[in-house]
């Protein structure tokens, strides 16, 4: 994902920090179509232009990156860290696994041992 943004589009920032507060619980693309006031498509658009990304793959890239740091810092049980960042836990699982190449119970396993 491309790290650049346009300084003057500030509607992309106002959507980033959007995310940032409210990765952890469900989203709708209309909800955060509204809170930065522009048409879902044209947020979808601007966000990939602008981020290199969709919407709801920096979404759940960002909920990823969380979980890894719940599951380093805590014994918290996986299926928490999964409500924890806002999904369910088979979802957090497969997302988790593509991401990563192995499960959450593989990825505490092998941090047991460094």
């Amino acid at each position: 994902m491309r790290s650049q943004i346009k300084p003057e589009d500030q509607r992309i920032i106002k959507t980033l920090k959007y995310i940032q507060v409210n990765y952890n619980r469900k989203l709708t693309l209309k909800e955060i179509a509204d809170y930065v006031r522009l048409s879902p498509e044209h947020l979808c658009r601007l966000f990939k232009q602008s981020m290199g990304a969709t919407l709801f793959g920096y979404v759940n890239n960002l909920r990823l990156e969380k979980a890894e740091e719940l599951v380093r810092n805590n014994k918290n049980q996986l299926k928490n860290v999964a409500y924890a960042i806002g999904l369910t836990p088979k979802y957090f699982w497969k997302l988790f696994k593509d991401k990563n190449g192995i499960s959450p119970s593989e990825y505490v396993e092998n941090n047991k041992r460094l």
